[in-house]
């Protein structure tokens, strides 16, 4: 894990976005405030009709729902905020209550949260979205109040409050097309570059500026943007299959042609790309070597090997930037967790290297698994004093939950968010920058076709007074490529209460902004985790504060397999059949593999043997029982407990430890088989799918207070006792307490 650096030195971390002059901003919001004050703080003055339900209470409020046992800590002496956010009331999202003690006594709880304020982790850098030429051309598509709104949505007081962003070198796949900077071929000077970046200027540099001043005016922050190229010039480039030079695809191990005049251009391509933004007054914080270097995709890329694209930061990119942008930070990677320790262990030598940047996707065709791999991973990551790793792209894929219509889709990408966020924090990230940050309503423009989900959609044909001129039949922008034409979406259909239903703002649609689920509980870690905070260690414990329900989501092949306490959930429910270690998914049975995964390091599910088909080869384990402990079938290797690298950061090794299989016999572990429970008796674990139905993580934020966060992803109310609080976590609910 990365050292944290001290309080003081964050400032050397956050270079400054320069804001044009402009006449300040109406205090006044037409979107629903969410009230983070104490009791009696200053008084409100928004519209009353857009509040949240908002309360103050020495008891339980509306039953017995939160109560106080005899033991405080000084944290629970203190008035304590408690939002919540619920897939069934999302009409009155980030619901607010405001508690003073002394409360009423509690019953036993069903599970409690430990956690230990002493035992601090990373400082937080942040959170944010990326600034893609998509997301600035559906900005710039609505009317002056709906610019105002996603900008208010996304960086103000009221809203996400993010204060990261990411940006394009060059056209990336959320462009409408190919462009660089510099189309003069042999230019190794670059001469001919483009240092007004005229491109950029006309939508995405706007919408930067504007995002930047209003964070500053609303939090006093500077906003944070990175930059990452997709694709170099085309004449920079090798050739794809003898095809004509092209920004699009890449050539294996490196894109850029041989000689170190190509390699050394691009170094001053990126040092003139940060020239020009600090010329218009953005002072862009880091650059990342290359947008996911390991995918030679079909849209514009550049692939690197770990040992390449260190060539390249050792001798072309990290002096040039270390000698014209000093300030400037570095990062590495920039791909999904499964390879994250081979490339942070390699690119960690250089002496030019800031940090690692991740995605969450897990590259294959099941889009379900993105989000829900890579964890104990980070967990290994070690960078070093003064290094950092971070989040630079997440995002659903296919399309939106809008066009689809489906409000349980939409809740599960936004319940993905949050528990993919809370993972990372626990396993030592410094923050997470979502992918596009606004979209249109089928999640383009993308001139590959390659759509997917935002937290907001632009709507401009929903505005009551449209600016631009929109064509037929589905009324999309005219940017839009429709690669393939799509059916009408199903969210234009719905009534208004169902749009109110599924998330969205009257306030704000009426002006084509539309909110999504995964916007409202993103607000509950980047609204109260603001740069400074720090993780705790913490865990809930409990036995059986489930009933087990049937179909399991995250019984899919591809999943990890971990060890979490004993919730007693669907996502625990092992049995030994047939000599597999089985799990009942929604449509059947998945499981343990037979042999630990290359680049996550432990087991994880796949198909049974009845599940094959004619040619197929069977990778499910088979075990048997001898002695409390589990070998395979041919007696040659057993299953065991694999810590956490790292003590498992602030989740420690009983949130989340790994499921191995071993030749070496001193690494088995006893467990037990029974009443389907998969059961480590000396830690009191149990073996999960994934991740159990109630997470949580706890935090000291920039002014130590005591910060919680609780994710329930289960179809019951279970209770949490924290700080000798007792708490009830809906179904299907975020909740935010802050001590």
């Amino acid at each position: 894990m990365s050292s944290p650096k001290p309080a003081n030195e964050a400032s050397t971390l956050l270079p400054s976005v320069t804001p044009p002059p402009t006449t300040p901003r109406s205090p006044s919001l037409r979107f629903l405030l969410i009230p983070l004050f104490l009791i009696l703080a200053a008084a409100l003055t928004r519209l009353p009709s857009l509040l949240p339900s908002s309360s103050t209470t020495n008891g339980p409020a509306n039953g017995p729902s939160i109560c106080a046992t005899s033991i405080f800590s000084t944290f629970s002496q203190n008035p304590i905020t408690v939002t919540t956010t619920t897939r069934s009331k999302l009409s009155t999202p980030w619901s607010t209550l405001t508690l003073l003690p002394p409360l009423c006594p509690s019953t036993l709880p069903s599970s409690k949260l430990t956690h230990d304020p002493e035992t601090t982790f990373q400082r937080i850098l942040g959170f944010g979205g990326a600034f893609t030429e998509s997301a600035a051309l559906n900005y710039m598509s609505l009317s002056e109040e709906g610019r105002e709104d996603i900008v208010d949505l996304l960086f103000g007081k009221d809203g996400l409050g993010y204060n990261l962003g990411r940006t394009h070198i060059n056209s990336c796949d959320f462009s409408t097309d190919s462009y660089s900077f510099s189309s003069t071929p042999n230019d190794f000077n670059l001469t001919s570059f483009d240092t007004n970046l005229t491109h950029d200027q006309k939508d995405m540099i706007p919408f930067m500026l504007e995002a930047g001043r209003v964070l500053k005016e609303d939090w006093g922050e500077e906003l944070k943007i990175i930059a990452s190229p997709w694709s170099p010039p085309k004449w920079m480039k090798k050739r794809v299959d003898n095809k004509p030079r092209s920004m699009l695809g890449s050539t294996p191990e490196t894109c850029l042609r041989s000689g170190s005049e190509y390699a050394e251009s691009w170094a001053l391509y990126f040092s003139k790309f940060l020239t020009g933004y600090k010329n218009i007054g953005i002072n862009l914080f880091a650059i990342t070597i290359q947008n996911e270097p390991e995918f030679a995709a079909p849209w514009e890329a550049c692939s690197y090997t770990p040992e390449t694209e260190l060539e390249f930061l050792n001798n072309h990119l990290g002096p040039r930037i270390k000698s014209d942008h000093p300030e400037v930070k570095i990062l590495g990677f920039d791909h999904n967790k499964d390879h994250i320790l081979t490339w942070s262990e390699t690119l960690n030598s250089s002496p030019y290297l800031d940090g690692i940047g991740y995605h969450w996707y897990a590259g294959g065709m099941d889009r379900l698994l993105d989000g829900a791999q890579g964890t104990a991973n980070l967990n290994g990551v070690s960078l070093g004093e003064g290094r950092f790793f971070l989040g630079t792209e997440a995002c659903h894929c296919p399309s939106t939950s809008y066009s689809g219509g489906d409000l349980k889709v939409g809740w599960s990408r936004a319940e993905r968010n949050v528990h993919a966020i809370l993972a990372d924090l626990r396993a030592g990230s410094v923050g997470s920058i979502e992918w596009n940050l606004v979209l249109d309503k089928i999640g383009g423009p993308n001139h590959l076709g390659n759509v997917c989900d935002a937290p907001i959609l632009s709507l401009p044909d929903k505005s009551t007074s449209p600016p631009i001129s929109l064509p037929t039949p589905y009324a999309l922008p005219p940017f839009e490529i429709l690669l393939p034409s799509p059916s009408e979406p199903v969210g234009d259909t719905w009534s208004p209460s169902t749009q109110i239903s599924h998330g969205s703002l009257p306030s704000v649609l009426k002006n084509g902004v539309l909110t999504q689920p995964m916007y409202w509980t993103t607000g509950h870690i980047s609204r109260f985790l603001r740069s400074g905070s720090k993780p705790i260690k913490s865990l809930i414990e409990g036995r059986n504060i489930f009933k087990k329900k049937g179909g399991n989501d995250l019984a899919r092949v591809g999943v990890e397999v971990t060890f979490w306490p004993c919730e007693g959930s669907e996502r625990q429910d092992f049995f030994l059949e047939d000599y597999e270690i089985k799990v009942k998914s929604e449509n059947g049975f998945v499981c343990v593999g037979n042999d630990n995964d290359p680049g996550f390091r432990g087991l994880l599910l796949t198909k049974c043997d009845s599940d094959l088909i004619e040619n197929q080869v069977s990778e499910s384990g088979k075990f048997k029982i001898e002695k409390g402990r589990i070998f395979s079938v041919d007696g040659e290797r057993c299953l065991g407990f694999m810590e956490l690298k790292n003590g498992g950061n602030a989740g420690g090794i009983r949130g989340g430890s790994q499921l191995a299989i071993f030749e070496d016999f001193e690494k088995c572990s006893n467990f037990n088989l029974y009443n389907s429970e998969f059961h480590y008796e000396e830690l009191d674990v149990c073996l999960t799918t994934g991740w159990p139905l109630l997470q949580a993580g706890s935090f000291l934020d920039a002014d130590e207070n005591l910060v919680t966060i609780l994710l329930n992803e289960g179809e019951e109310i279970v209770r949490v006792e924290i700080e000798g609080i007792r708490f009830e976590v809906e179904e299907h609910s975020v909740k935010t307490i802050k001590f």
